[in-house]
């Protein structure tokens, strides 16, 4: 047997690179649920500053991401990490 898997729109959010990530934190709803540990760039002055990554909390624990990355929130408030180049492979855009 052969099947489809049923698509479930999903909400998500890129982890942008820029300095000041309190706008971007203050857009993920409360369920999204960030580690306060932050991984900043150093030793790079044009980077200095700039956070590198940072820890989603999941059902299977804390998920690693990097700036790109998507955070992606499904129909059930569960959240996850998606790496930039998959999520461009396998999920298409429907509705900013």
């Amino acid at each position: 047997m052969k099947v489809i898997k049923k698509p479930v729109p999903v909400e998500v959010w890129q982890i942008p690179f820029e300095p000041d990530m309190n706008c971007f934190l203050q857009t993920l709803p409360k369920e999204v649920r960030v580690k306060v540990a932050i991984d900043y760039f150093s030793g790079n002055p044009m980077l200095e500053g700039h956070i590198k990554k940072m820890s989603i909390i999941s059902l299977e624990g804390e998920m690693d991401a990097k700036v790109g990355d998507y955070i992606v929130q499904g129909d059930h408030d569960d959240v996850w990490v998606v790496q930039r180049e998959i999520f461009e492979d396998t999920y298409d855009i429907v509705e900013c």
